[in-house]
């Protein structure tokens, strides 16, 4: 099986601690970089790790559908200043159903883990599984309850993809700046006062110089599916959704206590409640000028002010609610209009690429 080259040479990457080691000999007892609890000897337990750090069953299942949901693009990854632009704070999560999925004002996501900057760890363990696929979601469907092959190749597709998302969260040297804020980078070794092999300074020049490799070998088909064309997450759509996809009630809970949960209920509750009010008080206005302040009583004036004021009043709620239903049709259908649009021009490039490519092979 031919498989896809690898992430970034030996020359460029950031973590050597596998570098020199025999396979055969010495990695029985070798621990995982940045996972001290983990050997590479055991490998049922090595890759039942990597599978829970990196692969996302539930959002490989949605990958084929993740079209209604988010823009279909694998860089539509806004970078770290940018997430500051939009006022998003970033929260870490070790979970890759959240990596780059976003709710109101913030954003979760996974830090890179050294093994993942190890250009031994890519070689000897990820790379032979990466082979591609005559689909890129048939092997990123696969489970533990998938044969080894493509279990492992599920795994090192996700692999790919993560780490993929890193070269458009830090484009800048601010971006660089913020990510070792936010810790997101893997700490760098403890200094001593003989550096060894393995201590490869973190600056944003090597980190530049590996993302640009990591963009040049990494095209959209050699990742898994939740990569090959998506970035950022909206968690409200993924919720939504996954009760249709997922048979779900959510894809993540948001509110852990009763309390927060009934409370995103209050606002449109008191909307329509306010709302009913205003039409109620303006029928009764109406209903008391009729018997109270007829055209030939003192105040003729008073009567003709309250009905059409409460007419008016009528009128406007109407108007507010008629507009808030435009809008919100507006929007709705026009996301989907673009969606529809943008899933049909990806199908046209991609039946026009595969057109060309067969052209020339003849």
């Amino acid at each position: 099986m031919n498989t896809f080259p690898l992430p970034f040479p030996r020359d460029v990457q950031l973590n050597s601690t596998l570098d020199g080691i025999n396979k055969d000999e010495d990695w029985k007892e070798l621990r995982l970089p940045g996972q001290p609890n983990i050997r590479l000897g055991q490998h049922e337990r090595l890759w039942h790790h990597l599978e829970r750090e990196l692969y996302s069953a539930d959002l490989e299942k949605l990958a084929p559908h993740l079209w209604m949901m988010s823009t279909q693009s694998s860089a539509n990854i806004s970078p770290l200043h940018r997430q500051k632009v939009k006022n998003r704070r970033i929260v870490i999560t070790e979970d890759p159903r959240l990596h780059l999925v976003w709710v109101d004002d913030k954003i979760f996501i996974k830090p890179l883990p050294p093994y993942l900057l190890s250009h031994a760890f890519w070689a000897e363990i990820l790379q032979p599984c990466s082979g591609p696929t005559t689909t890129t979601t048939s092997s990123s469907n696969a489970s533990p309850n998938s044969t080894t092959a493509e279990y492992r190749t599920a795994i090192a597709l996700a692999a790919r993809g993560f780490l993929r998302t890193y070269t458009h969260l830090i484009q800048h040297e601010s971006d660089f700046r913020i990510a070792l804020d936010e810790q997101l980078l893997p700490c760098p070794p403890p200094s001593t006062s003989t550096p060894s092999s393995s201590d490869i300074p973190m600056t944003w020049t090597t980190f530049a110089d590996l993302t640009a490799t990591i963009l040049s070998t990494t095209p959209d088909a050699s990742v898994s599916g939740r990569y090959a064309s998506y970035g950022e997450l909206r968690l409200s759509r993924l919720n939504f959704y996954a009760k249709l996809f997922l048979r779900r009630f959510y894809y993540q809970r948001r509110f852990p206590q009763y309390g927060t949960y009934f409370a995103q209920f209050f606002a449109p509750i008191l909307f329509v409640f306010g709302t009913l009010s205003v039409v109620l008080g303006a029928m009764q206005v109406m209903t008391a000028t009729e018997a109270l302040l007829s055209p030939t009583q003192v105040w003729p004036g008073l009567w003709m002010v309250c009905r059409w004021f409460s007419v008016l009043t009528l009128v406007l709620v109407v108007g507010v609610c008629v507009v808030l239903g435009v809008l919100l049709g507006y929007r709705f259908v026009s996301e989907w209009c673009y969606a529809i649009r943008d899933r049909r021009g990806k199908r046209r490039r991609k039946v026009g690429w595969v057109g060309k490519e067969a052209g020339a092979m003849v």
